[in-house]
């Protein structure tokens, strides 16, 4: 199990480090420096997607969560999601250091 969350983890961490490059290549292109947020990407990769999404919120949880929590998330850049993520998964994926054997 650890060895599944540390492989999507640095996975996760691969795609967040191809979209900085993505708006760091955007930024030279255009000169000015706009990223990709979270909400636009996953409406690019499902429209009715987020709707779906706020709709199940709103309704089996407190609408408060998707209002303040779920729209902060959603403006973040996806190099950043992606990389706090994978970050957390790489390291909940970590082997166990015993150290007496060290």
């Amino acid at each position: 199990m650890r060895s599944i969350l540390r492989w999507i983890g640095v996975w996760t961490l691969a795609a967040a480090f191809m979209a900085l490059i993505v708006d760091g290549v955007n930024w030279l292109a255009a000169r000015s420096f706009e990223t990709t947020l979270l909400g636009e990407f996953i409406y690019w990769l499902s429209p009715s997607g987020l709707n779906t999404t706020q709709a199940v919120i709103e309704r089996y949880t407190a609408p408060v969560i998707w209002d303040p929590v779920m729209i902060s998330i959603l403006n973040l850049p996806v190099w950043l999601a992606g990389g706090i993520v994978g970050s957390l998964l790489a390291f909940a994926g970590r082997s166990r250091h015993n150290p007496a054997l060290v």
